[in-house]
């Protein structure tokens, strides 16, 4: 397992300890032996507790990040217009000979968010205007927008005033 036998023998020793595993010792070969207590183990995380403390204040945040498409030839959005949202980004590199692109999918969510966008030559917008055009309500999708517009501005496809 790439541990010491020490640091294995103390984590069974807190499984043991937990209930999550028995400990069973045969006295003639001195050889102890671990299993499942129980034949099924469930973990149950919360992330409730996460995702409000991430969500709170996304809206009033939102209210204060302006946001515009930032004219570049570089960066095209490839769009979906049946479903109203921009599926991918490519970016462009124009070398001597050749020019190469890479390619970035986009959440649904996201793609919603920038085929709202405000274009460069319009006056910019609140995020949280933006996201409300595109239908996204969930606070924790408006702070994960944030985050996104955030990457947005530093790979050249928005403009940002605060």
């Amino acid at each position: 397992m790439g541990i010491h036998v020490a640091t294995a023998m103390r984590k069974l020793a807190e499984l043991e300890a937990l209930g999550l595993l028995e400990k069973r010792s045969r006295a003639e070969d001195d050889v102890t032996e671990y299993r499942l207590a129980k034949p099924r183990v469930e973990i149950i995380l919360d992330f409730d507790a996460d995702a409000k403390a991430a969500s709170r204040d996304a809206w009033r945040q939102a209210e204060r990040v302006l946001v515009k498409e930032h004219p570049n030839r570089k960066v095209l959005l490839e769009s979906d217009d049946e479903a109203r949202r921009v599926r991918r980004i490519l970016f462009l590199k124009v070398l001597r000979r050749r020019t190469e692109a890479r390619t970035m999918e986009l959440a649904e969510a996201e793609g919603t968010f920038l085929w709202h966008l405000p274009f460069g030559s319009q006056a910019a917008r609140s995020v949280a205007d933006v996201c409300r055009r595109g239908g996204i309500e969930n606070p924790l999708q408006v702070s994960r927008i944030l985050a996104f517009v955030a990457e947005m501005e530093r790979l050249g496809v928005v403009d940002v005033a605060r």
